[in-house]
């Protein structure tokens, strides 16, 4: 993201419209606390992270200044991240969204396809980004680029490498298709 201040809607919402516009969502609906039956109920225990439905929700975790534990589910498919503090559900929102902790707050922004901001801002203005919580891929990537730094570099230029090429192939048929439809 740019290097400019950004602002975050207060727990009521306000200043959402901004932070849409920052984030390409203007004209979203926010329905925070009305999420239909998907977010958990306020005191729920965090459930166990499976595996299975590793490429649309993942997790991350960071301590919090009175020593509890705020961990962060998000759900990429559905947009809405769900905030726990020590194992138990405190609160459900669409993103980008904003929970508050204590005199802190925790910032998530995402799309379908991955993370834009997940951080800890502290009262005085301080940043830590969260840490991707153990079982998750981003974890496991996080501690393969730890112990093996060239794995990590080649598995990073891999990934870059395979996009280049997907791009390469879409290309042409991405001209094909508007060339027909301006006929």
């Amino acid at each position: 993201m740019s290097g400019a201040e950004e602002t975050w809607p207060d727990e009521s919402g306000a200043g959402r419209e901004q932070d849409d516009a920052l984030l390409g969502l203007e004209g979203l609906d926010r329905l925070e606390g009305a999420l239909g039956g998907t977010a958990p109920r306020p005191g729920a225990p965090l459930p166990r992270f499976r595996p299975s439905p590793s490429l649309q929700r993942t997790r991350f975790a960071i301590e919090s200044a009175d020593g509890a534990t705020i961990t962060v589910d998000v759900d990429h498919a559905s947009q809405q991240a769900s905030m726990y503090r020590n194992n138990q559900h405190v609160r459900t929102a669409e993103m980008p969204a904003r929970f508050a902790v204590g005199h802190d707050r925790v910032e998530v922004a995402a799309t379908r396809y991955g993370m834009q901001r997940i951080h800890l801002v502290r009262a005085d203005g301080t940043q830590r980004r969260l840490d991707p919580a153990p079982g998750t891929p981003e974890h496991w990537r996080d501690q393969l680029s730890r112990r093996h730094p060239r794995v990590g570099r080649t598995l990073a230029a891999g990934a870059v490498i395979v996009l280049a090429v997907n791009l390469a192939v879409l290309a042409p048929q991405l001209l094909e298709a508007v060339s027909h439809s301006a006929i």
